[in-house]
């Protein structure tokens, strides 16, 4: 009789089978969790990948550079300069010894001027720096407004009075008013997402002991026709600032703010403001209204900047004038114009001067067309050229006056 074959599982076999699992699973959970396992080393890589991931963006941005560089005349700071207005890179910094901090998400990587990375990247714990303004002041106490900002956050600011102002994290934290005395020091307790600071600030009697704003040239500036156009002879600033500080100026009432390395040029009425940073301190902002230095009969820059809404008002009887430079001599101009609404009477007048003030010729300069609200519809424009020996332009009104808003070849 045939013996019936037996394919089943031993006791033997099915030990052993377990012993060969368990061997398995010990050695999988090692791999998993030991002190090389794989969760231990994703968990250190998350932990990480902030700063990796900081890495890897500024590292784009330099890549970008080293192949920017050769086929642009573009200089580092200009490409830098883009790349934070792009938001690529948060900000960056030149230091004295002419090395680079790129700034990105709390992390910074230090590079020569060739874009080389000199210093791995670097968590980067931000100070807070705090400038006030003078808002009033009465004898000895001032009325001011501070403003503290850290671009990693701002939890709180605790005041010497007590009050607590709670900051939301936020990049900035402005104290609208607040009273302090004349030579007094009062102190700021911030607090950050990453440390406390302490901030002193002390009022001086005269803040232009501090910052004084110089202006370098006299009044009495008249814009000038140049053979390429209208221009206004440059005025020049000097910020002086105390010894040791990095200076900074604003020509747009604060809103934003250049580094201070020079004369400042203007070509415009503005308000001008000057700030430094020192450690620990909250510093003041000093404002100041600054004249473009045109003289009171000089043409205004309304009339040559080809805007219609934006047009020079010819005042009746009031002459306004013009520079005229040698390289224009014998140039054809056009001036636009408008006359008033409803003027019946509104003849305006040209006249060319020469350097000793003789009347070389004149002529007609009135108007067809009114401003009638609205300008864009109008177009009267007459034709001159500029006479020998010719120096200067005058411009004068009639009895109503009217508008001049271009004046181009």
């Amino acid at each position: 009789m045939k013996q019936q074959k037996n394919d089943g599982i031993t006791l033997i076999g099915l030990v052993i089978t377990i012993i060969v699992l368990l061997i398995l699973a010990g050695v999988s959970i090692a791999m998993l969790t030991g002190e090389n396992g794989i969760l231990t080393k994703a968990s250190e890589v998350k932990g990480k990948s902030p700063e990796i991931k900081a890495k890897e963006e500024i590292q784009l941005v330099l890549n970008e550079w080293q192949i920017e560089k050769r086929a642009t005349t573009k200089t580092i700071e200009e490409f830098f300069n883009a790349k934070v207005g792009s938001k690529e890179i948060d900000k960056y910094e030149i230091k004295e010894d002419g090395e680079i901090e790129i700034y990105r998400d709390n992390y910074y990587v230090v590079i020569n001027n060739e874009g080389e990375i000199k210093q791995e990247v670097q968590k980067f714990i931000d100070k807070t720096e705090a400038t006030y303004e003078i808002i009033s002041t009465n004898e000895v106490v001032y009325e001011i407004s501070i403003l503290f900002e850290n671009q990693i956050g701002i939890q709180s600011v605790l005041c010497p009075n007590g009050t607590n102002v709670n900051g939301n994290n936020q990049n900035s934290v402005v104290i609208d008013t607040y009273s302090v005395e004349s030579n007094k020091t009062y102190e700021f307790r911030i607090q950050t997402q990453e440390e406390v600071e302490f901030l002193t600030l002390e009022i001086k009697n005269s803040l232009t002991q501090e910052i004084a704003i110089v202006e370098n040239d006299e009044s009495g500036i008249y814009p000038t026709l140049y053979a390429d156009g209208i221009k206004v002879p440059e005025k020049t600033i000097t910020i002086q600032y105390p010894e040791d500080t990095k200076g900074y100026y604003s020509k747009d009432n604060g809103t934003t703010w250049s580094e201070y390395s020079g004369e400042i040029v203007i070509d415009s009425d503005i308000v001008l403001k000057a700030k430094y940073k020192m450690k620990d301190k909250i510093t003041p902002v000093v404002s100041k209204n600054v004249s473009s230095g045109l003289a009171p009969d000089a043409l205004g820059m309304q009339a040559y900047n080809g805007n219609l809404n934006d047009c020079f008002e010819l005042i009746p009887y009031k002459p306004a004038f013009l520079k005229v430079d040698s390289s224009a001599i014998g140039k054809r101009i056009t001036i636009y114009g408008l006359k008033r609404v409803n003027s019946n009477d509104s003849r305006h007048f040209i006249y060319f001067y020469s350097s000793e003030g003789n009347l070389l010729t004149s002529s007609d300069l009135t108007w067809v067309h009114q401003n009638n609200g609205k300008p864009n519809s109008c177009n009267s424009f007459k034709y001159f050229t500029i006479p020998r020996d010719c120096e200067s332009i005058g411009f004068r009104p009639g009895g109503y006056g009217g508008y001049i808003y271009n004046i181009t070849y």
